[in-house]
C-alpha cells in the first residue's frame, strides 16, 4: 500500500492508486454554513483535487460548524467526500468527538488518529482490536519529538504500520517498529494487519 505526501495540491497532476496526506495548513478552515450556501469552496476544491490524484485522499483542516470548531481529517475518494473524522482528546477552543473512525481502502482497514488523538494510547487499542492494518495520524502544526517516538512505541509494541504527518516531521514505521524511509514524499506499507512473531527476551541475557 503506497501512502504519499502532497505539499502543493496544485503542483500535483500525477494519477497515482495510492493514500494522498493532505496537511491542515493546505486545507484551512472549512465553514459547512457556507459550502451548503455555495460561498465556500474547500470541499469542492478539495473533491476535485482528490479525483485528479487517484486513491484517496485525507486532508487534515479545522471545520466550523455554527461556531463549533474541531480538527477534523476529511476522507476523500473518486471526487466524493466519503467521511469527517474529528479528534477526540480534549484541546481549549475545539469541540471533541465521541469516537473513532476507521476507513477501508484496497480491502484494508486504516485506523484514523486526528492531531492530538497520536497521545491517546487507548484510541490505538481500540483501532487495533477492530483490526487495522495501518494507523494514519496527521498533526496540525509542528509535533514535538515524543510524536515520533509515540508513533514507534505504538509501532512496535501494538505491530502496526504507523505514519505520522506533520509541518515538521514526516515518519513511518512499520509493524515491528522499524523506520521507512520516504522517497520523493512516497513510502510503502504492507498493512497486512496480521499479528507479528513476538519472542521472549529473559532478563540478563
Amino acid at each position: 500500500m503506497k501512502v504519499r505526501i502532497v505539499r502543493n495540491l496544485k503542483e500535483y497532476k500525477e494519477r497515482q492508486n495510492c493514500i494522498n496526506l493532505v496537511s491542515f495548513e493546505q486545507t484551512g478552515i472549512i465553514n459547512f454554513k457556507k459550502e451548503i450556501e455555495g460561498k465556500g469552496r474547500g470541499l469542492v476544491e478539495l473533491g476535485r483535487y482528490s479525483a485528479l490524484l487517484g486513491g484517496i485522499t485525507l486532508a487534515g483542516g479545522i471545520s466550523d460548524n455554527c461556531g463549533v470548531k474541531k480538527k477534523s481529517i476529511f476522507v476523500f475518494e473518486k471526487g466524493r467526500l466519503n467521511c469527517i473524522c474529528d479528534m477526540n482528546r480534549f484541546e481549549e477552543k475545539f469541540s471533541t468527538a465521541s469516537g473513532y473512525k476507521i476507513i477501508s481502502y484496497e480491502n484494508k482497514k486504516i485506523g484514523i488518529l486526528v492531531d492530538k488523538d497520536l497521545y491517546s494510547p487507548d484510541a490505538v487499542k481500540a483501532l487495533i482490536l477492530c483490526g487495522v492494518g495501518l494507523i494514519i495520524n496527521l498533526y496540525e502544526g509542528f509535533s514535538a519529538k515524543k510524536a515520533v517516538v509515540s508513533s514507534e512505541f505504538y509501532s512496535y509494541v501494538y505491530g502496526v504500520d504507523f505514519v505520522h504527518i506533520s509541518q515538521n516531521q514526516q515518519v513511518a514505521f512499520d509493524c515491528y517498529g522499524m523506520p521507512i524511509s520516504f522517497a520523493d514524499d512516497c513510502v510503502i506499507l504492507e498493512a497486512s494487519g496480521a499479528f507479528k512473531e513476538t519472542k521472549v527476551r529473559v532478563r540478563g541475557f
